[in-house]
């Protein structure tokens, strides 16, 4: 070989997050991918799915390219597409880790799903749309000097909803950074529509 541009494809062998990283004297030009997800950043991190091909292009003074290729499992919750799934009525906990999580649950009948949290902004989607948030009746309240939220969210039967949980901060920031850790606690409730003829509140 000679100094000069290489094309390389790596197939992914399952759905992963990609790190592509080049040795000293090569440089990586280009990365041509055809996934359905975003750069998982901008430090050459790629979000894949299993069979899908990433092709990169790497610049060396070399007589060969080198770099590498490594993979690691998406984690349930990182993604809209790859949510953690629970039931109405159940409690959700876990520690902010500024990261952006989600949670996907299936409407059993017609109603409202409740969801009440503290301090930690909800926002709602039908399961397999890439944009359009569904807009939730809001109620918010101040609380011990932060702000308690209530949302009620119309539902149909057999249709899937994901909730994403807004903990994504920026970890430079020393402001933000002390939120690494939290416990946040989502409750959720199915409550029933009301019946015809009920007196409007």
């Amino acid at each position: 070989g000679a100094a000069g541009d290489y094309w390389y494809a790596y197939t992914a062998e399952f759905d992963g997050e990609y790190s592509i990283k080049a040795e000293e004297g090569n440089t990586i030009k280009h990365v041509n991918y055809t996934a359905a997800s975003e750069v998982k950043n901008g430090d050459n991190v790629y979000r894949v799915n299993a069979g899908q091909t990433i092709y990169v292009c790497i610049t060396t003074a070399q007589e060969n390219a080198t770099f590498s290729i490594s993979g690691k499992e998406i984690v349930a919750g990182d993604y809209r597409d790859k949510p953690i799934y629970f039931e109405l009525d159940e409690t959700i906990s876990f520690q902010c880790q500024g990261i952006v999580r989600y949670y996907s649950f299936e409407a059993k009948e017609d109603g409202f799903a409740i969801f009440q949290s503290v301090g930690w902004s909800l926002h709602f989607y039908l399961n397999g749309q890439e944009s359009g948030q569904l807009n939730p009746q809001l109620d918010r309240e101040e609380m011990d000097g932060d702000y308690a939220y209530t949302y009620k969210l119309a539902i149909t039967a057999g249709q899937r909803y994901v909730m994403a949980v807004e903990c994504a901060i920026d970890k430079n920031d020393k402001e933000q950074s002390q939120f690494i850790g939290k416990d946040i606690t989502i409750t959720t409730a199915f409550e029933e529509p009301a019946a015809a003829g009920d007196i409007c509140s």
